[in-house]
């Protein structure tokens, strides 16, 4: 079976009416995410950065998807509505569902404690920012207009400026732990 019938089969991906007021909802989150991760970016913060283009990615393939008359209810069956109702249609960048894939995967990594690339964040953002202009084209409510999303990304910032994190006990100015004897 198709995954997009399967989704829908199992009720994972739910036939609705299109709601502006949800997908203008998910249309200014992701807006936000996106800037968000522009300013990381700009500081040299690569896992805040591809998380928030991660983030803003998947609230523009929700509102997509919602504007087509359909509500997810996993990241499996989103994928397989932007493929059938936006990638197949010429709607969307072919690549739009891979890339989508790939940043869940950036955004897994940095939630397991490892570090993103500045390559990552890039590419990330690069994404987003391309995603977010054709979604805002396509979906054309008021106020969301795609002349907003720029799809240059920002200066990074000079060679061993960026932002690392600290342990966090540099950052909390202790040794051990809460709660343990010294």
């Amino acid at each position: 079976m198709d995954p997009f019938e399967d989704c829908v089969a199992k009720g994972r991906l739910k036939q609705v009416e299109p709601d502006a007021e949800r997908v203008a909802t998910e249309l200014s989150t992701a807006k936000a995410e996106l800037e968000r991760g522009r300013a990381c970016y700009m500081g040299g913060n690569w896992d805040e950065a591809a998380t928030q283009a991660y983030f803003a990615m998947y609230r523009c393939a929700r509102a997509a998807v919602n504007a087509r008359g359909y509500r997810d209810t996993n990241l499996y069956c989103l994928c397989a509505a932007l493929q059938k109702l936006l990638v197949e249609k010429g709607d969307l960048p072919k690549d739009t569902v891979k890339q989508l894939r790939e940043a869940k995967d950036v955004k897994d990594v940095v939630y397991n404690g490892h570090r993103a690339t500045a390559q990552n964040a890039a590419d990330l953002l690069t994404w987003a920012q391309v995603i977010a202009k054709a979604v805002f084209t396509l979906v054309s409510l008021p106020g969301f207009d795609a002349d907003t999303i720029t799809t240059v990304l920002p200066e990074p910032p000079e060679p061993g400026r960026t932002r690392t994190k600290r342990p966090a006990s540099e950052r909390f100015g202790r040794r051990e732990w809460p709660g343990s004897r010294r």
